[in-house]
């Protein structure tokens, strides 16, 4: 008896995004309903900030606007 095995390949796109503050480089979690965590002190208001604009973080646009946001707090200090 012969046996034979099919191996399927497949390509999987997959975009990931990064947030690089004070020298190091951190993916945003793909559980985006934990996405705020990353912004380390500032996290409540990066909350607040998802919740009031509708954040979905399915395009590239969302993740733009909240890194923006997360740079103008830190410029106000």
């Amino acid at each position: 008896q012969i046996a034979s095995k099919v191996v399927y390949r497949r390509i999987k796109d997959e975009e990931k995004y990064y947030f690089f503050e004070k020298g190091k480089l951190t993916v945003f979690p793909e559980d985006r309903s934990i996405i705020h965590e990353v912004f380390g002190g500032k996290e409540e208001l990066v909350k607040e900030f998802i919740s009031s604009r509708q954040l979905k973080f399915r395009n590239q646009s969302d993740f733009i606007e909240l890194v923006q946001y997360y740079n103008s707090l830190l410029s106000k200090k």
